[in-house]
């Protein structure tokens, strides 16, 4: 029985580390998932550089209420990220798929919702830019609305 438990353990233990897409077969649900999480990792980061720059942009444009719109923006977005995880979940979940696929689509999902992110925040970002170009700086609240959803 030991003899059983310690081949299992090191057969677990290999597969655990073998986060390396490659050392799955292509056409494998852990290939293309750890796959999709590399893209999703980069678009994350996107995302979060741009939330950053606008929360910025917002503080120091803004003299009377600057740090209270980017607190609420900051706030948003940890909302909008719970509402891509829920909603992907069940997406993923959705397809009746077995094994791990499920787990791939809702990556798929949130890869999806995190393009759609990137556009509305870069537009909001080109906004506040071109408000405070023109110095209509009571305007800049304006360009938030491009980062809302009454969905989350």
């Amino acid at each position: 029985m030991k003899y059983i438990i310690t081949l299992l353990l090191i057969f677990f233990c290999n597969i655990a580390e073998a986060t390396d897409k490659n050392a799955w077969p292509d056409t494998s649900a852990m290939y293309a998932g750890l796959s999709q999480k590399e893209i999703l990792d980069k678009k994350n980061s996107k995302i979060e550089a741009l939330t950053l720059k606008i929360s910025e942009e917002l503080e120091k444009n803004m003299p009377d209420n600057g740090r209270v719109l980017a607190d609420l923006f900051t706030d948003n977005q940890t909302k909008w990220h719970d509402y891509v995880d829920s909603t992907c979940m069940l997406i993923g979940q959705a397809t009746g798929a077995g094994g791990s696929w499920p787990s791939y689509y809702a990556l798929k999902c949130t890869t999806n919702m995190a393009d759609q992110r990137i556009f509305n925040l870069v537009n909001s970002l080109q906004c506040i830019k071109r408000h405070t170009r023109n110095k209509n700086y009571y305007d800049i609240p304006l360009c938030l609305y491009q980062s809302y959803s009454i969905e989350y």
